[in-house]
């Protein structure tokens, strides 16, 4: 959800002349912080990032 968040920032951000974006990329390939390691590392897990009701849920087949 905080990504979500963060996008949507971004967006509205970049409606400005000034390309936000292109500078946090830079500064993610040229330092590689430890909080887009993380992220990254969240949204790539096998845990699932949302709590989806029992319906959406794969069930075994016995």
């Amino acid at each position: 959800m905080m990504c979500l968040l963060a996008l949507l920032l971004l967006v509205l951000i970049e409606i400005q002349p000034i390309p936000i974006t292109t500078f946090t990329a830079i500064y993610v390939l040229l330092f590689r912080p430890y909080w887009f390691k993380k992220l990254i590392d969240r949204v790539y897990s096998s845990k699932p990032v949302l709590d989806l009701p029992g319906i959406f849920k794969k069930r075994k087949v016995e």
